[in-house]
């Protein structure tokens, strides 16, 4: 059921509060209803597969369309992700973490070298910290509740703000 607060995303509501509880539901106990792409066999990971299902479960299952639903490019690379949400929310490239929402996605370029073309990791944002530092949920290593900057000094980070 719907509840908490909400926006409009690409037209439909998009719980917040919803997307979370997911989140933080399955960042360590996968959800079997979907497939995981872990990397155990070096071709890629989880992270964005578990950062669309957030997004789904917020707003109803309802901006599932021909480019983003489940295992499409879009749902599950973190560059196509990035550049998917780009064009309904607002990219933002080495974002501060002010600019980092509750709800929306986080991506990642471990070794900064793809200069904000090609990202390697997605994670979810879910709230912040007791010191108001951005807090993320991810999988492919699977992490819950940790800092959003976690990448190290090389990494350059986008976050795509969808509401």
């Amino acid at each position: 059921m719907a509840t908490g607060t909400y926006y409009y995303v690409g037209g439909e509501c998009y719980y917040v509060d919803n997307a979370v509880k997911y989140s933080d539901t399955y960042a360590l106990n996968y959800n079997t209803l979907y497939t995981d792409f872990g990397n155990s066999d070096g071709s890629g990971g989880d992270c964005a597969n578990f950062a669309s299902q957030c997004i789904d479960y917020g707003a109803g299952y309802t901006l599932r369309n021909n480019t983003w639903k489940p295992y499409t490019s879009a749902w599950t690379s973190s560059t196509s992700s990035v550049n998917y949400w780009a064009g309904i929310g607002t990219r933002i490239n080495a974002p501060s973490a002010s600019q980092i929402k509750k709800a929306c996605p986080v991506y990642y370029d471990w070794d900064g070298i793809y200069n904000y073309n090609t990202f390697l990791h997605t994670a979810f944002c879910v709230g912040k910290d007791s010191s108001g530092v951005p807090i993320v949920n991810c999988h492919t290593v699977d992490y819950k509740h940790i800092r959003w900057n976690y990448g190290g000094s090389a990494c350059k980070y986008a976050t795509v703000q969808l509401y």
